[in-house]
């Protein structure tokens, strides 16, 4: 895995995952589907969740938590002063690994996430590409305008834009400063979704 700091106020992090080289995800994406419920927050009915039993197999799981700690780790030193109760206890490998959630999402045609802070019990977030994509989480220090559902951006502001090529992925430590989005998706988007949620 190489780990690439984007920035450091707020922290992002450009990941490459030669580990995952060997696994085909794109099957699983063929399975049964089901919408999610954002609650509150306005996400087009075009963002599928992917269901299967399991839905990610041992060693899948394994890897990919795996690299996800490290990357939570990298995240968290940048971010001490952002998130300093994380020593002791709550700091261990093990501790931390249960608070980390990994879902596949189909992201279809018509999709898009307007500007948005998420979460702050989700103190990190992040998307792995299981395929080459065409669209990517956008990232700003403030809230922009969102035109015409994201087909039109306005990216003066725009410091980053994530990885959009298979197995690679961008993180980022969700502070008042780590406004995203998603644009107007054309064509299907498969990722993996991480966060950690305390």
């Amino acid at each position: 895995m190489k780990i690439t700091t984007i920035s450091t106020n707020p922290a992002i992090l450009d990941v490459e995952f030669n580990e995952l080289n060997n696994i085909d995800f794109l099957p699983t994406f063929e399975s049964g589907t089901y919408g999610i419920n954002y609650g509150n927050l306005i996400v087009s009915s075009e963002r599928i969740n992917l269901v299967k039993d399991p839905y990610f197999s041992e060693i899948e799981n394994s890897i990919l938590k795996n690299c996800v700690i490290e990357i939570l780790y990298r995240l968290l030193d940048i971010e001490f002063l952002r998130f300093p109760f994380f020593e002791g206890n709550f700091s261990k490998k093990e501790t931390l690994i249960k608070h980390i959630r990994l879902s596949k999402k189909l992201c279809k045609p018509g999709f898009n996430m307007s500007w948005h802070l998420d979460n702050r019990w989700s103190i990190m977030a992040g998307i792995i590409n299981v395929q080459d994509n065409k669209v990517s989480t956008h990232f700003s220090k403030k809230e922009l305008l969102w035109l015409d559902n994201g087909k039109i951006m306005d990216k003066k502001d725009v410091f980053h834009v994530a990885n959009i090529k298979k197995f690679t992925g961008t993180f980022w430590a969700n502070t008042e400063l780590t406004w995203h989005c998603v644009p107007y998706c054309h064509e299907d988007r498969r990722i993996i979704l991480v966060d950690c949620v305390i």
